[in-house]
């Protein structure tokens, strides 16, 4: 299922004439917060981004700048009402 919602935001990133470049920046700053959270996005909280920015800003030191937008990034990701996470949220609803 991750990598179905993966699939449709780089559609719609593409549909929003995105380069190629930019979108595996995005792709890539999503894994990276999934592996370093070990939560897939439909179990991520807020102390997963407090952790994960905190990490990103004391041991990488990050700029400022580059921290607001991977938040920005990882924001749209997971917007409400974006279709990808929409079809997420259905699909858990019937594994339950």
């Amino acid at each position: 299922m991750f990598e179905d919602m993966l699939t449709g935001w780089k559609q719609q990133q593409l549909a929003r004439n995105f380069t190629a470049g930019t979108i595996r920046g995005h792709e890539s700053l999503v894994r990276r917060f999934v592996d370093h959270t070990g939560h897939f996005p439909w179990d991520w909280t807020v102390g997963d981004a407090d952790e994960f920015f905190a990490h990103e800003r004391s041991i990488l030191n990050l700029a400022f700048a580059t921290m607001r937008a991977h938040q920005t990034h990882l924001k749209v990701f997971w917007a409400p009402g974006s279709h990808h996470r929409a079809d997420a949220e259905a699909s858990r609803s019937f594994e339950r």
